[in-house]
């Protein structure tokens, strides 16, 4: 037994050594265990599309919900007004983030209001940024939240900036160049927080959306160089103690006086 336990922490070794890959780095993330992080909500003026240049309006305060998250807690937003609600993400995930080109915005949204709402159509943008000149917005092809579960949101930072827009998404598509720009120097990130037709006001049928586990993940690494010489060595220790307690008796009789 302790000669099969050799082997196996041996084949890990080896494993370990020439599996290790590529993996993405998490630049900043909220998962909400004991507050909201700074996150805020804004109500955007509706032209159509939510109008991100416009000046936010509204309370912008948020509910921290302990109790209701995946695993730790969530914070939630009543939509007030008939603007369009979006929530504003602090600090840690703006400034400098070009490592996110090539990475993922992921998030998960439910729905906390059990009102009988139409979903908006079309879709507003998913996720909206800015570097305040330019403004982008993701296409929103994702389904709507439910309340008896959490949904999955991935956002995509593709170099090519494939899937974004300028302005609303009903303007240009991205340019090459124009993400990493706004990634640079980025001092907005809005996250949809708005998909049905209601308000607090004036028909009192609001649509309560909750979010949590927001993580901006950088473009994966580049694996390390692996050590060759190192990793043929452990290759071999490991064989040579597969062949020992695969044929015992062979080389037990081979090193045996008896035989010589």
């Amino acid at each position: 037994m302790r000669r099969l336990s050799t082997i196996c922490a041996v084949m890990v070794l080896c494993w370990n050594a020439v599996a290790a890959g590529a993996h993405a780095a998490v630049l900043a993330s909220s998962f909400f265990t004991s507050g909201d992080e700074g996150w805020r909500s804004f109500s955007f003026v509706d032209r159509g599309n939510p109008d991100f240049r416009s000046v936010p309006s509204g309370d912008p305060a948020v509910v921290f919900n302990q109790s209701n998250g995946n695993i730790a807690g969530s914070i939630e937003r009543t939509d007030p007004d008939f603007g369009w609600q979006y929530f504003v993400a602090p600090q840690p995930f703006l400034g400098d983030q070009s490592a996110a080109l090539g990475g993922t915005l992921a998030f998960q949204q439910q729905r906390r209001d059990v009102q009988g709402l139409e979903l908006v159509k079309p879709k507003p943008p998913l996720v909206a940024i800015s570097d305040g000149t330019t403004v982008l917005v993701y296409a929103n092809e994702a389904d709507e939240p439910i309340t008896t579960a959490w949904r999955d949101y991935l956002v995509n930072f593709a170099p090519s900036g494939e899937g974004w827009f300028v302005d609303s998404i009903d303007g240009a598509a991205a340019a090459p160049g124009q993400l990493n720009t706004v990634l640079a120097n980025l001092s907005n990130l809005w996250i949809v927080g708005e998909w049905f037709a209601g308000a607090i006001a004036p028909d009192n049928q609001p649509d309560t959306i909750a979010l949590d586990n927001v993580i901006l993940n950088g473009r994966d690494r580049a694996p390390e160089p692996v050590p060759v010489i190192g990793t043929a060595w452990l290759m071999l220790l490991a064989a040579a103690l597969m062949l020992r307690r695969k044929f015992p008796l062979a080389i037990k009789a081979r090193s045996s006086p008896a035989n010589c």
